[in-house]
Order: structure tokens, then C-alpha cells, then sequence
């Protein structure tokens, strides 16, 4: 049987609430940053959804996107292979941005191999760790993805815990 509500699922307890109070659902997952692999393939082995939505915060790459800003990614890039994987398409009046997001597979603290990663995959609009695994496991349950992100900070300059915790706040406001 397919459960009619998607799982939405996030790298953090914070990330999460967000998403709950944007789409709320009976039924979420917490995957750990980066991605816990084995935890998100026991829930899509104990359940059949619909659909998996990604949910998270993420650095923006631009200015053009405002901090708290609400996302659509449609397309994310493996930063270490520059291959280029889809999302489906959200059926949400959200009114987000298309964007398409750099993975990575771990945080990158040099800021000179973060230029680089950046330089060479100019679509990029946003960075995050987590979509890559996701959207590979997702493929092998057959099961769409959907992906929505909020912008955290740039990645040029990124918030503090406290600065953190205040933006979401403001998110939390926003969308309630």
C-alpha cells in the first residue's frame, strides 16, 4: 500500500520543525548530515510513500538569493564528479525559485577547494551535503524525490549558531 502523505525528511531536529510547520505530515525522518544511508533505507523499506521531500537549509553560492528564502531545487550537482542528477518537480503554490545546488560529500573548510568546487560548476546556486544520497536512494526504492531548501547563509559567510537559531525563528513566523 502507498501512504498517501509524503516522508519528509531533513539532516537536523531544526531543519525538521521547519518543515513541519511548512508542510505538515504524520510522517518525517531526521538522516543526520550528509546522510545516514542505512536509517532513510529502513523507513522506504518499511513503508511505501508516495514521495520523499528533502528538506534543509543550505549556503547560498549568489547574492540574488535572500537569507530565509525558500527554494526549489530541480537539479543537483555532484561536486565531485560535476554530474548532474533531476528532482521532480513540486506541486506546491510555495512560490520558490528553481535553483540547482553544489553536493558536497563533507563540509569543505578550505576556502581555496571551495572556490574551486564553485568555479568549476558555475550553475550552482546553492551548496548542501545531503541530496546526492537521497536522490540515490530514492532511485533504487523507485520512489520521486522532491527538494526545498531554505537559504541559511552565504557561503562566503556563514551565521552563527545564534544568528542561526534567530533566522529560523524568523522562518518559522514567516510561514505559520
Amino acid at each position: 500500500m502507498i501512504l498517501s502523505s509524503p516522508l519528509i525528511i531533513s539532516a537536523t531536529k531544526t531543519e525538521l520543525s521547519l518543515a513541519l510547520k511548512l508542510l505538515p505530515t504524520e510522517h518525517s525522518l531526521v538522516v543526520g548530515v550528509g546522510v545516514n544511508r542505512q536509517k532513510l533505507k529502513e523507513a522506504l523499506s518499511l513503508n511505501t510513500y508516495k514521495e520523499v521531500l528533502l528538506f534543509g537549509a543550505a549556503g547560498s553560492l549568489t547574492r540574488d538569493l535572500e537569507l530565509g528564502e525558500l527554494v526549489e531545487v530541480q537539479c543537483h550537482i555532484d561536486a565531485s564528479s560535476s554530474q548532474e542528477y533531476q528532482s521532480q518537480k513540486l506541486d506546491l503554490d510555495l512560490r520558490t525559485k528553481a535553483v540547482t545546488s553544489l553536493c558536497l560529500r563533507k563540509p569543505l573548510f578550505n576556502p581555496q577547494l571551495k572556490k574551486e568546487f564553485i568555479k568549476k560548476n558555475p550553475k550552482a546556486k546553492i551548496v548542501e551535503m545531503e541530496s546526492l544520497e537521497v536522490s540515490m536512494i530514492c532511485t533504487q526504492f523507485k520512489i520521486p524525490f522532491k527538494h526545498l531548501r531554505f537559504i541559511s547563509d552565504y557561503a562566503d559567510n556563514p551565521l552563527s549558531r545564534s544568528q542561526f537559531i534567530a533566522l529560523c525563528e524568523d522562518f518559522k513566523y514567516k510561514y505559520s
